[in-house]
Formats: structure tokens, C-alpha cells, sequence
């Protein structure tokens, strides 16, 4: 309570939002079964809260394996014994719009958790909710100083040059980013070091191919480079049995008489 006392304080007295993450904690309703659920949340602090104690918040939807929980861990009982300092979260039920007053017009921003921006689908599901703000809370620390939280960004690059939405990325130890429609990089910090990133994120909310049509698009694209390859076999096998049967002719007529 002190934490959530605190943080709604300094978004009313500032008048500013707060966007942050932390795990949420349900106590499970049936008797028989006493205890608690977890799920790895976001949370919207912002001056115009109604109750300071029950911020807005979004359940991360697509969970770790082995990471946040143990795939078929209910029908074998004892994976949860063999790997016993993996979590069990709740997974969300659906994406969340934070709707955010401002001068220039509302923001309706939509958080993303981790590794959930590495799927297509569901950052799109997400950005036709009405978003002109797209956001993304992660902990990268675990990839340690190696190119993996790079690459991450750059999968967060693509998402927003996908659905032509600014990016906000915060990751706890880097690297985290402003990422405009475009894809271009207006902010960055350096890993493991401390930063404070400022920039103008333009809030759009325009359509894009990807956005209208989605997987089908990628089907498509799929099923042309399919038939390209497909076109690409036949000329080469007919290229080369044209050549042995020109070979053969050539071997026939060169035998001499007697």
C-alpha cells in the first residue's frame, strides 16, 4: 500500500503518468485449493485516478516457458519438482488501451510485457484497439552484456514500422528506447548504465497493410515465394535434363562405322 500511495501521489501532485511493472497477487476464491495466483502486471498511475490503491493494469498474456510457467506442468506432475525456481503466472485474458489525458489530445497507449513484442499478431491485436502509443516494459538483465537486448530492440522496431505506431520501450537494464512509425531511433541508453530519455513521441493512429490485413498478407508473401521456388526447381531440372539428352545424342552419332 505504501508503494501505491506513493506513486499515485507524485502522478497527482506533478500531474504527470506513470507507467511501471510489477507482479500482482489473486487470492484464489476456491476452498479447497487456499493460496494465491500471480501475474506479471503493468500499472497506470495518473492524476486523474479514481482510487489511488487500484491503479489501471494489464496481466502479461503470453508467458515464458520455463520461465513463467512449465507447459503441461498440471498432467505431469513432476516437471514442477524438476524445475522448482520457474514461476507459475496467471496468463491475461486480454490486451489493455491506458487512456492518458494531454494538451495535444488523449493517449490510448497499449503495453506490451518482454518478449510478447516478438509476435506479430498479437502487437497488432493490441494496435487496432485505438492505440497512438505503443509501449513495452522488460527486464533484459538475464542476456547479460551480449547482442540479445539489441536484437530486441530491433524486433520492436519492426512491430512499430508494422503497424506505424511510436514505440516506448523500458527496460530495466537496457536498452531502453523512444522508436518512431518510421522506425527510426530517436532515444537510446546504453546497458547496464542509468539513463533518463526524453523525446516527442507523435501519436498516430493511421492504418498500414500489415495493420488491415495482418497474416494474410504474410501468407501470401509466403505462398509466392513458394511458387517462385517451385519455378526455380522445374527450369533447373529441365535445364539439365535437356543437357543429358543432348549429351547422349552427341555420344550416339560420334560412333564409328565399320
Amino acid at each position: 500500500d505504501y508503494y501505491l500511495s506513493l506513486l499515485s501521489a507524485i502522478a497527482s501532485q506533478e500531474n504527470i503518468a506513470i507507467v511501471t511493472g510489477a507482479p500482482n497477487y489473486i487470492l484464489n476464491d476456491n476452498k479447497e485449493k487456499k493460496g494465491y495466483f500471480v501475474t506479471n502486471s503493468t500499472y497506470l498511475f495518473s492524476a486523474d485516478m479514481e482510487d489511488p490503491f487500484h491503479p489501471k493494469r494489464y496481466d502479461k498474456m503470453h508467458l515464458v516457458p520455463f520461465g513463467e510457467y512449465v507447459p503441461f506442468g498440471s498432467w505431469i506432475p513432476f516437471v514442477d519438482k524438476l524445475v522448482a525456481e520457474v514461476g507459475n503466472f496467471l496468463p491475461g485474458k486480454e490486451h489493455r488501451a491506458y487512456r492518458i489525458p494531454s494538451q495535444e489530445g488523449d493517449i490510448n497507449a497499449v503495453p506490451f510485457i518482454c518478449f510478447e513484442v516478438l509476435f506479430p499478431e498479437e502487437v497488432r491485436e493490441g494496435a487496432n484497439r485505438g492505440a497512438n502509443l505503443l509501449l513495452h516494459l522488460t527486464n533484459d538483465a538475464w542476456f547479460g552484456k551480449t547482442g540479445a537486448p539489441l536484437q530486441h530492440m530491433g524486433i520492436v522496431q519492426l512491430r512499430s514500422i508494422e503497424n506505424r505506431i511510436s514505440f516506448i520501450t523500458a527496460a530495466n537494464t537496457g536498452v531502453s528506447s523512444l522508436i518512431l512509425p518510421t522506425g527510426e531511433i530517436a532515444q537510446q541508453s546504453k546497458l547496464f548504465s542509468k539513463a533518463v530519455l526524453t523525446g516527442n513521441a507523435p501519436l498516430l493512429n493511421i492504418s498500414s497493410r500489415y495493420k488491415e490485413k495482418g497474416a494474410f498478407l504474410r501468407w501470401v508473401l509466403f505462398g509466392f515465394t513458394l511458387l517462385c521456388g517451385a519455378g526455380g526447381y522445374l527450369a533447373l531440372r529441365k535445364k539439365a535434363y535437356s543437357g543429358e539428352e543432348g549429351s547422349s545424342t552427341s555420344s550416339s552419332s560420334s560412333i564409328p562405322r565399320r
